[in-house]
Order: structure tokens, then sequence, then C-alpha cells
């Protein structure tokens, strides 16, 4: 009886001590803010889309990745009906979008301090149900329970001591009419109607474009028979290499809302898609996943700025995740009480044969749960601790329990118990960790929200400090004074991305612009909202 209250207490005392690293709150001196968790994009061609639609009128913004030699490239876009207007579109809107709307991604972060307490109380779990089977004195196992207490003790205390003209031929060829054409950007663009395959590739052949292939020639002459126009619109850009061309608007009547892949499955590659569906309800897609969705209310923020008084601005507001949108480029897409579906998937070939068309539906808000590679084999790791434990006390019970039980040899503790116990816990961790859903991330922001302030403070002060020493920038013109701010974040680093300051309207990048104010230094947080700094006058 007493070897059975012995083990008794043993049992209840470890089972108490398992809550306290399988518990996932935060630590007794505060509130930690996690690590921010981004989706890295496969290194392959990558397109980004926005795609509004909103009483069978579809707003499509693409932004395609171009990686290769020359400095011209062609791009054909086939629409179901003529478009109606083209606008360039700021890539920092696209930007914001992708960097805010996110999947849930665990990273491990939440899972690793308690890693160590798991893997030290299976550790003393083994030695003490040995010593038991081993029937040892009263007094080993006890030495062994104290540093049981001591060791957990000892590691949930470490985390709270730690502290112009690009040259398209616009002339008609036969079989070809162009409907409109406008510069938009960096692009010039015309809209076409054409008759058949081969009118088109001699019009795309007259304006130097590589032409169409034979596999081209079918996908063109199918969307033909279907009545539709394309788009084609004609990029320079200064240096060959990878780049990402600014997006470009088009709107234009359909019945269902599309997005135009045909063509792209004859590149013969892969493509990574993300896009971002704007409508009244839910957006679905057979060949992508959704990942979230998310309702939006336009209205008023209050918000502190760090350099200036409380400001009341417009933005998008997601009560549910918290992912905002202050892009002012986001009402020309975006309305109140909108949905935003962020669709995401690696195409094949085959996978593009067909146009993607979208399915809407009643709109729950929803974020789908990833782990990184590093999160899921934490999260398996401390499955298994946890099962082994539980599986060797339950086992040693069943046998010390017996009442023919009198010592066990080593080999009989290791077939009876030991052996049994890892092999089932390392079955349960496989099985977990090939069921987990993994993606590749990477870490975005600082573990303390409160870093933010320090180091965005920091960098103003810094602008401070170079206003004084001009004289705020006495007598120079706003291009001076950008070249002048541009040097100074020649390497500076966000502490969101990790990647370089620099100028753009997207997330933690700044603008200079002018107006009545002066010369005035934009700065964009980590949701698009912008907080101006004038340069030329002391605050």
């Amino acid at each position: 009886m007493s070897r059975y209250c012995g083990f008794r207490k043993l049992f209840l005392l470890t089972l108490f001590a398992l809550p306290i690293f399988i518990n996932q709150q935060t630590f007794a001196d505060g509130k930690v803010f996690p690590k921010r968790m981004q989706k890295v994009p496969p290194s392959i061609p990558s397109q980004r889309a926005i795609l509004s639609y909103r009483d069978g009128i579809e707003k499509l913004v693409i932004e395609s990745s171009i990686d290769g030699g020359g400095t011209e490239f062609g791009w054909v876009i086939p629409l179901p009906s003529q478009p109606t207007k083209f606008k360039q579109v700021s890539s920092g809107l696209i930007e914001t979008m992708s960097l805010n709307i996110q999947p849930k991604i665990e990273n491990g972060d939440s899972h690793a301090p308690f890693l160590g307490i798991s893997f030290s109380i299976t550790v003393l779990v083994i030695l003490l149900c040995y010593m038991k089977l081993r029937n040892a004195p009263r007094n080993h196992y006890r030495i062994v329970l104290f540093l049981l207490i001591g060791s957990i003790l000892f590691l949930i205390l470490i985390p709270t001591l730690s502290s112009a003209g690009l040259g398209l031929n616009l002339s008609e060829l036969e079989g070809v009419d162009v409907l409109e054409t406008s510069i938009i950007g960096n692009y010039e663009v015309a809209v076409l109607k054409a008759d058949d395959p081969n009118a088109l590739a001699s019009w795309l052949n007259t304006n130097d474009f590589v032409g169409l292939s034979e596999q081209d020639r079918n996908i063109v002459d199918s969307y033909i028979n279907e009545n539709w126009y394309f788009v084609v619109a004609k990029l320079k850009r200064d240096a060959d290499g990878y780049s990402s061309p600014h997006p470009v608007s088009l709107t234009f009547p359909t019945e269902k809302a599309v997005y135009p892949m045909k063509l792209t499955s004859t590149v013969g590659s892969n493509v990574y898609l993300e896009i971002f569906v704007i409508a009244d309800e839910s957006a679905d897609c057979k060949q992508l996943t959704r990942e979230v969705v998310n309702e939006y209310s336009y209205q008023k923020v209050g918000k502190y700025w760090i350099r200036s008084d409380k400001q009341e601005i417009y933005g998008f507001n997601d009560e549910n995740f918290k992912q905002h949108i202050g892009h002012s480029g986001a009402k020309d897409f975006m309305w109140d009480g909108c949905f935003v579906t962020k669709l995401t998937g690696i195409l094949t070939s085959k996978q593009m044969k067909d146009d993607l068309y979208l399915n809407f539906s009643k709109a729950e808000p929803f974020r789908k749960h990833y782990y990184s590679f590093k999160g899921a084999r934490i999260f398996t790791i401390l499955i298994c601790s946890n099962v082994c434990s539980l599986l060797i006390l339950l086992l040693t019970s069943k046998i010390i329990n017996n009442k023919n039980f009198t010592k066990y040899r080593t080999a009989d503790s290791l077939k009876r118990v030991f052996s049994p116990a890892l092999f089932i816990s390392f079955l349960i961790g496989t099985f977990i960790f090939l069921c987990l859903p993994k993606i590749n991330a990477k870490t975005s922001g600082d573990i303390w929200m409160i870093a933010y302030f320090f180091r965005t403070d920091k960098m103003f002060d810094s602008i401070d400090g170079l206003a004084e020493k001009t004289n705020y920038f006495d007598g120079m013109n706003k291009d001076a004074v950008s070249n002048m701010i541009d040097i100074f974040f020649d390497d500076y680093n966000d502490h969101y991305t990790n990647e370089k300051v620099e100028y753009g309207d997207s997330p933690w990048n700044y603008e200079i612009i002018e107006d009545y104010r002066g010369i005035v230094f934009r700065f964009y947080d980590r949701y698009g909202f912008a907080e101006d700094y004038v340069l030329t006058s002391k605050p």
C-alpha cells in the first residue's frame, strides 16, 4: 500500500507540473508581443493582384515580376469586355495589403520557453520510474523529486529575469482594330480587337514583340471566339535583371469576376499568385487557397503620432484580426463594409489552362493557421515529450500496482516501459509533423511593440538634427532635400521587414512632398498610414 501511495504522489505531482509547461500564456512581468511572421514567396515568377468586384464592374490591378535580360517588354492581357478606364496604381498599395493581410503563422516562439521544462520533466520522469521499477530506496527518488521541482522553477524564472512614347506602332493592320491608346506611367497601352490569331501576331511583330507561339495562337483563338478584347502594354525599364514594374488598374464590366491566366500557362514554369479580392461577400477559387477573410469599415482613426498631436485620419479598419489598411489609394478599390479575401497558390502550367473564375458566398471572418518549419518542429517535440512522459507514468503505474511486482531488471524496464513509450510518442510526433500545414516564413518586427516607438522616435530625432544642421534646409529645393534624405537612409533598415528603408509609399518607407506647409517628410507606418513631418520649419 505504501508503494502505491508513494507512486500516486509522484504521479499527481507530475500531472500538476505538466500544465506549467503546456500553458502558453504570457509571463508574469508584463505582456510580451510575439514576433510577427510573414510568408516568404517562392523564388519563381510571381504575380500579385487586387481584384475589386461590385455591381458587375471589375477593377483589376496586376503586378508582375520580370526576371531576365532586356529593358523593353510587351504584356498582353485578355479581357472579357472593353476596358472603360486605365489608371496607374502605386505598388505601395499592394505591398501594404501583402504585408498586413497575413495568415496566422506559428513560429514556435510561444512554445520554445517550455521546451526545456518539458525535456527536463521527461528525463526526470524516466529516472523516477526507472528507480521505482528497480525498487530503489525511498531517499533516492526524493532527491530526484527535489531536482524535478527545482528544474521547473528555474526554467520558469529564466524568462522573467531576462531582458514618354515607348514606340508602339499604332497603325492598324488588317484584322486588328486599335480601339484606344494611352500612356499609363511607364507603360504605353493599346486596346485591341482581333479577328484571328495571325492578325494579332502580325500586329505584335510590327511593334517588335516576339509574337505568338503555336500554343499562344490556340489560346488567343479561343479568346477571339468568345469575343474577348486584348490590352497590350509596352514597358520600358532602366536595367535588366529582376524587377517589379508599377501596377496598372483596368476597369471593365463583366458578369463574373475573372482573373485571366491562360496565356500565362505558356510560359512553361510555375507561377506564385497572390490575389486580394474585394467584394460584398467572401471569394473562393478552386485553384487557390483561401488564407484570410476580413471585413473592413471605413472610419476616422484617432492616431497619436510620435512627433505631433493626435490627428483624425481615415482608414480601413479590421476589427477581427487588426489587419488595418491605411494606404490612401485603398479607397479607390475598397468601401465601407467590404470584405477582403486573400487567395494564394503556386500554379502549374496545367492549372493555368483555364482562367480563374471567382465564386462568392456569405462571408465569415477567417484566418488560416500555418506553421513555419521551425515552429512545426518545436510544437512536435513538445507534444512528443509530453506524450512520452505520460505513457511512462501510466505504464509504470500499471506494473508496480501489480501485486506480483517485486523488482524489474534494466532489460525488462526497457522492454515493458521505456521502449514502447518512446516508440509510440515518436509515431505520434511524426504523424503530427506531417499533418501540420507548413510554409516558408520569416520574422517581421521586434518582440516588444514598444521597440517600434523607440526606434522610430530615434529616426525622427536624427532627422531633427539634420534639419537643425542645415538651418531647416534653408535655400534648398525639394530635389536637393530629397537627395540628402536618401543619403541619410542609405544604411537604415526598418525593424519590421528588416529591409532597407527606401523612397516609396509602402510600410516603413517614406516620400518627400511639397505643399503649402513647405517641404514635407512623409513616413508610412506598419498599416500604410502616413505621418507628415515638415522639414523646412522648426517643429
